[in-house]
């Protein structure tokens, strides 16, 4: 990435979390499978529900960051 913003860095972690947990419930049933996905990232999505609406209300969507 040539330059790195602070502001475009901010969902890529909880992003990843959410991918981890894919990754980690790969050979899961399907049942289990979806109890992970209900159970595990809850608290990843929280924090991006958060940031979103903050990020667009200081007027950065649509903005190249």
């Amino acid at each position: 990435m040539r330059n790195k913003s602070p502001l475009a860095e901010q969902p890529l972690h909880p992003i990843g979390r959410l991918y981890q947990v894919e990754r980690k419930a790969r050979d899961v049933s399907e049942p289990d499978l979806r109890l992970i996905r209900q159970e595990k990232p809850a608290p990843t999505i929280e924090t991006l529900h958060k940031w979103m609406p903050a990020w667009i209300t200081q007027g950065n969507f649509g903005r190249r960051v």
